[in-house]
């Protein structure tokens, strides 16, 4: 059997990132949802007050991101194997936008949190395999 893609998530396995995440839930009051639904469901303007309070929280934590070690190597090595390479992350694209351009990466699919597709939900993967047409 032949690998014909892989996908990646942002947070944790290609970039070392920290959060806070009872300090974010605390500020959000987010009642024990978890933190995507629980803004989704919000009504304006408290859903873009609290939307603010995300995205702060995630710049700091994108600025003080670090490339995972070894990362680099193995995502050019498939590449250059002509293995297509996607990123499924529930993390905003501004802050997916500003970490592939500060470690200079690439890759052929990138779902973001703005698509609505959001994990655990097997939606961002099947997603990338209909983009990358893979199976």
């Amino acid at each position: 059997m032949k690998l014909n893609g892989v996908i990646f998530d942002m947070d944790g396995t290609v970039v070392d990132v920290t959060y806070d995440w009872n300090k974010i839930k605390a500020e959000l009051n987010s009642q024990g949802k978890p933190i995507l639904i629980y803004l989704k469901s919000l009504e304006e303007p408290e859903k873009s007050e609290k939307w603010k309070v995300l995205e702060k929280y995630e710049s700091e934590a994108t600025q003080k991101a670090r490339l995972k070690p070894g990362m680099r190597g193995f995502l050019d090595l498939l590449s250059q194997k002509g293995i297509k390479i996607a990123l499924v992350t529930n993390n905003s694209q501004r802050s997916v936008s500003f970490l592939l351009e500060k470690f200079n990466l690439e890759f052929d699919c990138i779902i973001s949190r703005e698509s609505g597709l959001w994990k655990p939900s097997g939606a961002p993967f099947q997603a990338v395999l209909e983009k990358l047409g893979l199976e």
